[in-house]
C-alpha cells in the first residue's frame, strides 16, 4: 500500500471513529427531534386524524391513518418521518380523484413540521395545496385540528368545486 493511500485511509477511519464515539455518548439532535415528533404523532396528530377519519368514514369515504419512521435508503435518499391520513372520497363525477394524502412530516434539517396535501392519483408527488410549515415546538392539538380542517376542506373542494367550505367563526 502506498503511504499516501495509507494516510488517507487512516484519516477516513479516524473521522469515522470520532463520529461513532460522539453518537455513543447519547442521542443526536436528529434522533431527539424524531423522538419528539414520534411522541407528538402518537399523542396529538394520529388521534386527531383518527377522529377526522371516523367522521369521514361515517359519510362513506375511505380513509387510512398510519405513521412512518425516518429512514435512509442505501443510496442516501432520506424519507422523513410522517403521520399520514389517506382519503379516497366517494366518487363525484369526473372531478373525483383517486385520493389524497394529508400528512404532517418532520423536516429535521430546518426543525419544522410540514403540513401538506398531495394527490395519490399521480406517479409523482403533486402538491394540491400550498403547504404550511410549523416549528416543532408549535405543534399543538389546536394547530393540528385547524390544519386538518383546512386540508380536508381543500380535498373536498377539489372533488366538488361547487362546494363552499364554511369555516366557523
Amino acid at each position: 500500500m502506498q503511504s499516501t493511500t495509507r494516510t488517507m485511509l487512516e484519516q477516513m477511519l479516524a473521522h469515522y471513529d470520532h463520529t461513532i464515539s460522539k453518537n455513543e455518548g447519547g442521542p443526536s439532535d436528529v434522533e431527539l427531534m424524531n423522538a419528539r415528533f414520534r411522541d407528538l404523532s402518537m399523542t396529538v396528530v394520529e388521534p386527531m386524524m383518527q377522529a377526522f377519519a371516523e367522521v369521514l368514514q361515517a359519510h362513506g369515504h375511505e380513509t387510512r391513518v398510519f405513521g412512518r419512521e425516518m429512514s435512509v435508503s442505501p443510496g442516501g435518499f432520506a424519507q422523513h418521518a410522517e403521520t399520514v391520513m389517506e382519503i379516497r372520497p366517494r366518487r363525484f363525477g369526473d372531478n373525483a380523484s383517486d385520493g389524497f394524502r394529508i400528512a404532517f412530516q418532520m423536516h429535521t434539517d430546518c426543525r419544522k413540521v410540514l403540513a401538506q396535501v398531495t394527490d395519490c392519483g399521480s406517479e409523482h408527488t403533486h402538491y394540491v395545496r400550498p403547504h404550511d410549515i410549523h416549528p416543532l415546538e408549535g405543534v399543538t392539538p389546536e394547530m393540528v385540528e385547524a390544519e386538518l380542517l383546512e386540508m380536508v376542506g381543500y380535498v373536498f373542494g377539489k372533488v366538488d368545486p361547487q362546494a363552499s367550505m364554511v369555516m366557523p367563526a
